[in-house]
C-alpha cells in the first residue's frame, strides 16, 4: 500500500467498476487503494475506512463488509428510499435522502463500524463530490471515528436540500418578474405554480423523517459504536434539518406570494374587461334609449316628416360623444 504524495488524490483508484475506497489516516491524508487491498488491511484507532459504492456493484463489496465486520454484516446495505437507522450486534445501519442536481431524491444506505463505513447508492451523488474534494484538500476527517464521520458526511447529504429549495427560489424569483413585467399567459403560469409546489412538497415530505432520525442518532446512549462526538455532529445534522425545512417553508410562502400575484394580475385583466365593457354600455344606452322610443307603436304626425330620421341619428351621434366627454373628464379627476 503506498502514500500518495500530498493530501490525496482526487481520482480515487477503482480497481471495481463503480466501487471506491477511501483509507484517511490522522493526518488528513487520503490513500486510494482497491477493494481487493480490503481483507488485509489491519485499520489503527486513528484511521478511517471508507468505501463507496454504486448499488449495482454492491455484490462486489461483499467479501470486505464480511472481513470489516467480522461476520456481522454479510453484504453491503441496499438504499430503498425508506429514512431510517437501525442498531445491531455493534453496527450501524442508516438509511437517508438526498437530493441530486435536478431535484429528485437520491437514497443513501450507510453502514458504519468502530472506524468503516459503506456507503450505497443508485447514482453518482454531487454532494458527494464536493465532499471528497473537501477530503482530497487535507482535514481532521481522519481523527474522527467511523460515526462521527458519517455525521459529517451526511451532514453535507442534508445541505443538498438547501440547494434544491435555492434553485425553487431562483424559480419563484423570475416567476414573479416575468408577472410584473410581461404578458405571460396565465395558464401556463399556473402550470409552472403547479409544478413548483410539487417540488417543494417532495422536498418535505422527504426531508421531515429525517428528524426522528437523526434525533435518535444524537443519543450516544441509544447505540453501542457513537461517542459524545458522534452525538454532536448528529445535533448539528439536526439542526441542518431544522434549517432545511424553515427554508422549504419559505419558499412555499414565496410560492404563495406569487399566486397572489396572479390572481391579483387576473382581477386587474378582469376589472380592465368591466370598465371597457360598462363604457361601451353607459355610450349605447343614450342611443338605444332614443330607439327605442322612436319604435313604439304610435303614429304621431311628426313621424312622417323626413328629416326627422336624420335628427334622430344627429341625436344619437350627440347622445354618444357627450357620454364619452363626460366619463373622460370623471376618470381624469
Amino acid at each position: 500500500m503506498t502514500e500518495q504524495e500530498g493530501a490525496g488524490s482526487t481520482a480515487p483508484r477503482d480497481d471495481t467498476d463503480g466501487v471506491q475506497v477511501h483509507l484517511i489516516g490522522a493526518d488528513g491524508k487520503e490513500r486510494c487503494i482497491g477493494i481487493d487491498e480490503v481483507p488485509g488491511l489491519r485499520l489503527s484507532d486513528d484511521e478511517v475506512l471508507w468505501i463507496d459504492v454504486l448499488a449495482d456493484a454492491a455484490g462486489n463489496v461483499d467479501d470486505a463488509v464480511a472481513v470489516l465486520s467480522e461476520g456481522r454484516a454479510s453484504a453491503a446495505p441496499e438504499p430503498t428510499g425508506a429514512v431510517s437507522v437501525t442498531d445491531a450486534d455493534d453496527l450501524l445501519r442508516i438509511e437517508v435522502v438526498a437530493i441530486d442536481g435536478d431535484g429528485e431524491p437520491a437514497p443513501l444506505a450507510c453502514l458504519v463500524g468502530d472506524n468503516w463505513l459503506v456507503t450505497v447508492h443508485r447514482d453518482p451523488l454531487d454532494f458527494q463530490d464536493d465532499f471528497r474534494e473537501r477530503m482530497s484538500g487535507g482535514s481532521e476527517l481522519g481523527k474522527l471515528d467511523a460515526p462521527t464521520f458519517v455525521g459529517t458526511f451526511l451532514g453535507w447529504g442534508v445541505r443538498s436540500y438547501a440547494r434544491a429549495v435555492a434553485a425553487i427560489a431562483l424559480d419563484v424569483d423570475q416567476l414573479d418578474a416575468e408577472l410584473l413585467s410581461t404578458d405571460v399567459p396565465s395558464d401556463q403560469v399556473l402550470a409552472r405554480l403547479v409544478e413548483l409546489r410539487r417540488q417543494i412538497g417532495s422536498l418535505r415530505r422527504v426531508l421531515i423523517p429525517h428528524r426522528d432520525v437523526f434525533a435518535s442518532l444524537a443519543s450516544p446512549q441509544l447505540d453501542r459504536i457513537s461517542s459524545s462526538s458522534s452525538a454532536e455532529a448528529f445535533q448539528q445534522l439536526a439542526k441542518e434539518v431544522e434549517r432545511a425545512a424553515a427554508g422549504i417553508d419559505s419558499a412555499r410562502e414565496m410560492l404563495l406570494g406569487s399566486f397572489d400575484i396572479l390572481m391579483t394580475r387576473s382581477a386587474q385583466r378582469t376589472n380592465e374587461t368591466m370598465a371597457t365593457l360598462t363604457i361601451v354600455t353607459v355610450v349605447l344606452l343614450p342611443s338605444t334609449l332614443l330607439a327605442g322610443i322612436m319604435g313604439m307603436n304610435f303614429h304621431p304626425a311628426f313621424f312622417d316628416h323626413p328629416a326627422l330620421f336624420w335628427v334622430t341619428l344627429g341625436v344619437m351621434v350627440a347622445a354618444m360623444i357627450t357620454t364619452v366627454l363626460v366619463l373622460r373628464r370623471r376618470l381624469r379627476s
